[in-house]
């Protein structure tokens, strides 16, 4: 028998440039990582519980005159086990946390915008072509 459980999940990745970080961005990794938080049975309780979390980007110092930001997203993801509770499939993502207020102030207080609730994007002030890349 297969059981489809929702899953609170939590990844992490280092982005180079502004133009990389972006909601989802930690899933472009190839070499991920991801750490399951919580399960649940049922997808209106994953909703609930991923309301207690928030992304966070973390400035990082440049490197080579590069900016680097660490990013962390929790988000929900959808997988199908077997009775033994072995991965079976799934991989789809329902929802990922916003971001952080703590976060967001951080950003701002380095000259950093963020774009959108829902699909976020950062931007940055500093319109340098050195940071984009």
């Amino acid at each position: 028998m297969l059981v489809k459980k929702y899953e609170i999940v939590k990844n992490e990745a280092e982005r180079l440039g502004v133009k990389n970080v972006y909601e989802g961005c930690t899933l472009d990794e190839r070499d991920q990582a991801p750490e399951t938080l919580e399960r649940f049975s049922d997808l209106e309780e994953a909703r609930k519980a991923l309301a207690k979390y928030g992304a966070e980007i973390t400035p990082l110092r440049p490197h080579g005159g590069k900016l680097w930001f660490a990013v962390v997203e929790v988000y929900i993801a959808e997988n199908v086990y077997n009775e033994k509770d072995e991965w079976q499939s799934g991989g789809d993502i329902w929802a990922f946390a916003p971001l952080s207020e703590f976060t967001r102030d951080s950003l701002a207080r380095r000259g950093c915008t963020v774009r959108g609730q829902e699909g976020w994007r950062l931007d940055i002030a500093d319109d340098n072509d050195e940071n984009e890349e």
